[in-house]
């Protein structure tokens, strides 16, 4: 499996004319364990994900499984566990709440157990699908940009760091009220092993900071940065950088030395001092925030 096309991949609902996009671990009505499988709902770069029902207590639930080809695959079989394991340790209404690893046992299929968890569902769409309609207000970009900051805080606070921020991992609830929860920590790692570098490209480009995409050691500011790519597309609807190819070398050239435009240049209801937080965020990394906190009180004073 190409773990960096897999990466840079965003999550991607079926079709709905493609009425054989299935998952490919699962059906609707299937057992598994105390669940029963409702619906598929994703496929990602390592797992798929499901809409599923706790037969014990009732409730309903987001089953993640790892994909039916990568279940013998040691690495991946690591990285699943290690998503499972830093994703338990946030409890923030913001974050999606992870529960315990569990194995399927084999079906009818006579296929091997599967690694699977289950996380709290959140009804409502992503934000990636709310901006395919147009950008946002700025009360509302700056509501939802507040709440995800307080989500990536206690990710931090919790020792771990996402590198995955995107639109389309985030899920807004639905309602008015309805919250904005952050998802999938898939290439999320501890603070602790900042130290050490990480391949290259594994990310989502269009939301990479520089320094990921070179591989440098992670730090929150890897968060702050594709916080910034994703107010600027909340804004604006668009992307603040031009889209790189991992196969061209001169498209990942031009990406890195791109400078993103204020956010007033495509929206002109965007003020002067929300501009500067946005290109904050997206600045060289010795004038990038160090962490969330200091956007937080940046939007907060103003």
């Amino acid at each position: 499996m190409d773990l960096v096309a897999g990466a840079v991949n965003d999550w991607a609902p079926p079709e709905a004319a493609d009425l054989l996009e299935v998952g490919s671990n699962f059906r609707a009505g299937e057992r598994v364990g105390r669940f029963r499988i409702a619906r598929f709902i994703a496929r990602g770069g390592m797992g798929e994900v499901y809409e599923a029902h706790d037969v014990q207590s009732g409730a309903r639930v987001a089953l993640k499984a790892i994909l039916a080809s990568a279940c013998d695959h040691r690495h991946l079989l690591r990285l699943f566990c290690r998503e499972a394991r830093l994703a338990r340790r946030v409890r923030h209404p913001n974050v999606c709440r992870v529960h315990a690893t569990r194995r399927s046992e084999p079906g009818a299929a006579e296929r091997g157990p599967v690694p699977f968890f289950t996380m709290d569902y959140v009804a409502g769409e992503t934000l990636h699908a709310r901006l395919r309609r147009g950008p946002l207000d700025v009360p509302a970009a700056l509501e939802i940009g507040r709440q995800l900051l307080l989500g990536l805080r206690a990710i931090h606070e919790a020792g771990v760091l996402h590198l995955d921020v995107k639109a389309s991992n985030v899920m807004l609830g639905e309602g008015a009220a309805g919250p904005a929860v952050i998802l999938d920590f898939g290439l999320a790692r501890t603070r602790e092993s900042r130290g050490g570098r990480v391949r290259p490209l594994i990310g989502s480009l269009p939301y990479m900071s520089p320094e990921q995409i070179l591989g440098e050691p992670p730090s929150c500011q890897n968060d702050v940065f594709a916080f910034g790519v994703v107010l600027f597309q909340m804004l604006t609807a668009e992307l603040p950088f031009p889209v790189a190819q991992p196969s061209a070398p001169s498209s990942i050239v031009k990406r890195l030395t791109a400078h993103a435009l204020p956010p007033s240049a495509l929206a002109r209801d965007v003020p002067p001092w929300l501009d500067r937080v946005v290109l904050g965020c997206l600045a060289e990394p010795e004038r990038r925030p160090h962490d969330t906190s200091r956007v937080l009180a940046a939007l907060a004073a103003c």
